[in-house]
């Protein structure tokens, strides 16, 4: 028998699970004498002065020695980045062709500070307050006339091209969403040699927030999956309406006030400080993730199987992560009846898998999983939002059933164990 899923956040409370979006890294480095005589940093002092880093959301702590733990979000698939100000150093050639419009309009040209104390995205209202009198065509067509001939003094900014090569190495979908012109990025990202580095170019994005939420749908990526990472305080606002970890860039379009005053998640002085966010992220992400899941037997002799999207719709066993300070057969029951709201009872142990990088799952991983056999004296699941179906199935049938390899080797060993 197969059934769709249900919600069930009525059952659980609406709890989010504990262990499923929280990881923690921990850094220690030398304090000063008179940070030892207080035994307490400021954790966002210490970071932007050690590491360039500025955490955002964290309070003051006691911290032995400088040492702090951090808390990051599940393993980062999806890498956003904007262009201008984050990848490209293009403000000059931009203030020249902006000046050139104004100037062809009437208006005083702006100087560097005033351009990026007044320019904000989306840009509308930026040149409806210089040019009032002017309709958006027209002055698209003059900022196009006019920044063409000089656009190849673009050049990437220092640690750029290191950025998103650091990005490929850890096999991340790197993802341009940009409101620059389509073919200026071409033209430009094809001149520097980059253009390559990018899974897929969303440009000409005048509105980032509803267009960011909607492409995560569209793409089925959940939003503690991917990191946005622009230079200006709408970059921030879009990716923190879409759910997404924010990180700013320093120097930019925008001034540093204004970018601290939007208090993104992470704040770091130039490109290559995003690399470091990286690092802090997969240093966390690149060890093993423990887990269990159970092969559940009902009083018809039937087990469990159940399809989720994050294992490329195959079937599979229900079961999730342990969370720190949590027994096997404790997290066990806990995600059994959070997933399918079974009880459990003849709980036991039957093997552990190595699932390097399985390729059915939806990302690069590394799980140590706990397999283990259970009975329910309850036919009724009633599923979360983790999995799209359930079937109760003989066991001569699983075998044929279109399974992920780890829970195929599960059913092997299982059904080999009991002839």
């Amino acid at each position: 028998m197969r059934r769709v899923r249900a919600s069930r956040h009525s059952l659980t409370g609406g709890r989010p699970k504990a262990g499923g979006y929280l990881s923690s890294y921990a850094v220690s480095k030398k304090t000063t004498p008179r940070q030892k005589a207080n035994n307490t940093i400021n954790l966002n002092n210490f970071c932007r002065e050690h590491w360039s880093i500025k955490l955002q959301g964290f309070k003051e702590k006691s911290c032995a020695g400088g040492l702090f733990v951090a808390r990051f979000g599940d393993m980062i698939t999806t890498v956003l980045l904007d262009w201008s100000g984050t990848l490209a150093d293009d403000l000059a050639p931009v203030l020249e062709a902006t000046n050139l419009v104004l100037n062809d309009l009437g208006v005083a040209s702006l100087s560097r500070d005033e351009f990026r104390a007044k320019f904000r995205l989306p840009f509308e209202g930026f040149w409806k307050e210089l040019t009032p009198q002017a309709s958006m065509d027209q002055l698209e067509e003059a900022y196009h006339r006019h920044f063409v001939p000089i656009q190849h003094r673009v050049r990437l900014l220092p640690g750029a091209r290191e950025f998103l090569e650091e990005c490929t190495s850890h096999g991340l979908r790197t993802v341009l969403l940009s409101s620059i012109h389509p073919l200026h990025f071409e033209r430009q990202s094809a001149g520097l040699g980059v253009r390559e580095f990018f899974a897929e170019v969303c440009t000409g994005v005048r509105d980032k927030a509803q267009f960011l939420r909607e492409w995560l749908q569209r793409r089925e990526i959940e939003p503690q999956e991917a990191v946005f990472i622009g230079d200006m305080v709408h970059d921030i606002e879009a990716g923190r309406a879409a759910g997404v970890l924010t990180c700013t860039v320093l120097g930019g379009f925008d001034t540093d006030e204004k970018l601290l005053a939007a208090k993104p998640d992470f704040i770091v002085p130039s490109i290559a400080g995003a690399a470091r966010v990286l690092r802090l992220v997969f240093a966390v992400n690149r060890l093993p993730v423990a887990t269990v899941g159970a092969l559940v037997r009902n009083a018809d002799g039937r087990w469990l199987l159940v399809r989720t999207k994050k294992w490329s719709g195959t079937w599979g066993i229900p079961g999730g992560k342990i969370e720190p300070g949590e027994r096997a057969e404790a997290a066990l029951e806990r995600e059994l009846f959070e997933e399918t709201g079974l009880r459990l009872r003849n709980i036991e142990f039957v093997m552990v898998q190595d699932a390097i990088r399985p390729v059915e799952f939806h990302r690069p991983a590394h799980f140590l999983l706990l397999n283990y056999t259970a009975v329910s004296d309850s036919s009724l699941v009633v599923l979360n939002d983790e999995a799209e179906e359930y079937v109760w199935v003989l066991p001569e049938q699983a075998l044929r059933m279109r399974l992920n390899q780890p829970t195929a080797r599960l059913i092997e060993h299982v059904l080999s164990r009991n002839e």
